[in-house]
């Protein structure tokens, strides 16, 4: 465990595991004792009042946003449901690149919320998120682009390289936010492509509820 830093695993104020973070160039980068169903910093959840908890896949993901971190890219049963014991609004942020995909499935079978912020390209996580723009600003732009529901969430998975403009898209539709032309035009060519590529058809074209659907 040298040149690591060392994050102690609790569960009812008990240790039980640890993992260390390789804080100089080197491999592994984690070394990890720890239960395969264990969920980090649930402890700090169960005697909350938050409305809402926020999965992420790292330990320093969650230390920044006081969420929990399932540190995989995909959790398992047991996680799944100690999660769920919280009885309350999941918020899945995966890590944004295509390995943080697999969380949505598990995100559309319990019913999770999933939030894909505009970040810039170089944000990779929730930390970094936090150390380029503060907390309060990540966790406010996390609860701003939250979606839900099995199409939605799928169709980011299978989409994946075009995240960010997808997520976007979503959220003029859910929110009705005003918008220039100029950029609605360039995102909805993206948005038509690949939604009918997704459903099997040649060729689709949105248009809204208004006279010019007529």
């Amino acid at each position: 465990y040298r040149d690591r830093v060392i994050l102690p695993f609790y569960h009812n104020n008990k240790i039980v595991g640890w993992t260390g973070r390789k804080v100089k160039p080197g491999k592994p980068k984690y070394l990890t004792d720890a239960q395969p169903g264990y969920v980090f910093n649930l402890d700090r959840q169960t005697n909350s009042d938050k409305k809402y908890t926020i999965v992420v896949e790292g330990q320093f993901d969650a230390i920044a946003i006081d969420g929990v971190a399932i540190m995989h890219n995909e959790p398992n049963e047991v996680q799944c449901a100690r999660i769920n014991s919280l009885a309350r609004e999941v918020i899945v942020v995966p890590d944004r690149d295509r390995a943080g995909s697999k969380i949505l499935k598990s995100a559309v079978e319990n019913n999770w919320s999933v939030s894909l912020p505009p970040w810039e390209d170089d944000i990779k996580d929730v930390a970094d998120a936090v150390c380029r723009y503060g907390r309060l600003y990540t966790l406010a732009t996390i609860l701003h682009y939250k979606i839900r529901g099995e199409i939605k969430i799928n169709l980011i998975k299978y989409i994946q390289g075009d995240l960010r403009k997808l997520n976007l898209i979503f959220n003029l539709i859910s929110n009705k936010e005003s918008l220039n032309l100029e950029t609605l035009n360039n995102l909805n060519d993206l948005f038509e492509k690949k939604l009918a590529e997704f459903i099997g058809v040649k060729h689709l074209i949105t248009v809204n509820s208004g006279s010019s659907a007529n």
